[in-house]
């Protein structure tokens, strides 16, 4: 699973103990969420728990990646408004990768 503490400027996050995960920050998992953050899930709801790219509903098993709408190269910034969860099998087609 990804997750990127810069894309998340968000305060509803406060309330957990940030772990260190080798050289990473994690949030520990959560109840009712499994193990997506509360950030993650908050995407989840707004897209109603499909996937932007082929419109699939996620299941417990998919692996979930953060995308930018809007590349940072090109001024997309690190809001909900220009994020969104994919599959990462759909990451990596819409990115270009195998």
């Amino acid at each position: 699973m990804f997750w990127c503490a810069s894309a998340f400027g968000v305060d509803n996050r406060k309330n957990f103990q940030i772990e260190m995960v080798g050289n990473k920050k994690t949030l520990p998992t959560l109840p009712g969420y499994g193990n997506i953050t509360p950030s993650e899930a908050k995407l989840l709801n707004r897209q109603n728990g499909k996937c932007i790219f082929c419109g699939a509903q996620f299941r417990n098993e998919d692996i979930m990646e953060v995308h930018h709408r809007i590349k940072k190269k090109y001024g997309g910034k690190d809001k909900y408004k220009n994020l969104a969860l994919i599959h990462r099998h759909c990451h990596d087609q819409l990115h270009g990768k195998k």
